[in-house]
């Protein structure tokens, strides 16, 4: 394996990748926890699957 093997753009990417992989999900995680989930209540109503009839499928 050569220098410019070593170096090359798909090894330099890869090296980034797993550098910082760690940091983006922590970053990610602390960002989901600071998010609330909203319900779409019309998509509750719509498809409530209590009503939904298998008997005929």
């Amino acid at each position: 394996m050569t220098d410019d093997d070593m170096w090359s753009e798909d090894s330099i990417d890869s090296l980034i990748s797993e550098r910082y992989y760690s940091d983006f999900t922590d970053r990610m995680k602390k960002i989901a926890e600071g998010m609330t989930p909203q319900k779409n209540e019309s998509a509750f109503r719509r498809f409530s699957p209590f009503k939904l009839n298998l008997e005929n499928v």
